[in-house]
């Protein structure tokens, strides 16, 4: 489980850095950036709060 919150913030990194770039280059707007920043962010939160559930509760099973 935490390979996967590991790889899944490095996926999340690697995109944040890949708009980033977009922005830079003007390509993308700071708004669009930012709105695209959080919704990656929101993915570790949900993987980081679903893998503490997960733990707290172990008889509940990913599906």
């Amino acid at each position: 489980m935490l390979l996967e919150l590991e790889w899944t913030q490095q996926i999340v990194t690697d995109e944040i850095m890949k708009y980033k770039e977009l922005l830079d280059e003007g390509i993308i707007t700071k708004e669009e950036f930012f709105v695209k920043e959080e919704e990656l962010l929101r993915k570790i939160a949900k993987k980081k709060s679903n893998s503490w559930f997960r733990k707290s509760h172990p008889f509940i099973t990913s599906k």
